[in-house]
């Protein structure tokens, strides 16, 4: 009896794993496919997550593509009427027009140099008339040794700058006259005022003479 149990038992064990045999290889190839099709859905969302691409776009396609706002329309271009072609109130407003135009060219303010220079890094001044150092009064700037070099800074020749002086009046103006119009407003402010002092000493001296 319990020999026939045993048997009976390991009949039953035998079965069991041929069943489980089998059904392992009859599921196999269906967990194959699942498995190929799983990785092929994984692989297909990972690309659709997986950035795009990005190409350079060309000259041509950004000029065609971008927009930064309504245009604005082109201006019309101004185009001038032959003389011709224009009326007699036109031609005088021309001629005005034009004549303004010169006059603004001319009203140019003369300039005369002092003979002074100044350093543009520190702004010390070489003054002509006075000289400096071994340079007695009245040495040019132009006549200094090209290794001269300024005494506050020590910055070379080149640093030093013509320092010239505004004078009251047109340089178009300049050829008219006795010379006056190439004075400073200074001189001819002494002028004017050395000609009052001058004829009120002369009208007392005419008292004295009585």
């Amino acid at each position: 009896m319990p020999s026939s149990t045993s048997r009976t038992i390991l009949n039953v064990c035998l079965l069991l794993l041929v069943a489980f045999v089998s059904a392992s290889a009859f599921f196999l190839p269906s967990s194959r496919v699942l498995s190929t099709g799983s990785n092929h859905a994984l692989h297909k969302h990972v690309a659709s997550r997986r950035p795009l691409p990005s190409y350079a776009a060309s000259e041509e396609g950004v000029k065609d593509t971008e927009l930064i706002g309504p245009t604005a329309p082109p201006a019309p271009a101004v185009v001038e009427k032959a003389e011709e072609d224009m009326t007699e109130e036109e031609k005088a407003m021309k001629a005005k027009m034009d004549k303004i135009k010169e006059l603004k060219a001319k009203e140019v303010f003369q300039t005369q140099d002092t003979g002074d220079y100044e350093c543009q890094v520190c702004g010390w001044q070489y003054k002509e008339e006075k000289g400096f150092g071994p340079y007695p009064a009245g040495t040019a700037f132009a006549a200094l040794p090209a290794d001269f070099k300024c005494p506050n800074c020590k910055a070379g020749k080149p640093a030093f700058k013509s320092m010239t002086k505004t004078i009251a009046g047109f340089s178009d103006n300049s050829k008219y006259g006795f010379g006056g119009n190439n004075l400073t407003s200074e001189q001819k402010g002494g002028l004017i005022f050395g000609g009052l002092f001058f004829f009120f000493v002369l009208f007392l001296s005419g008292y004295l003479l009585e």
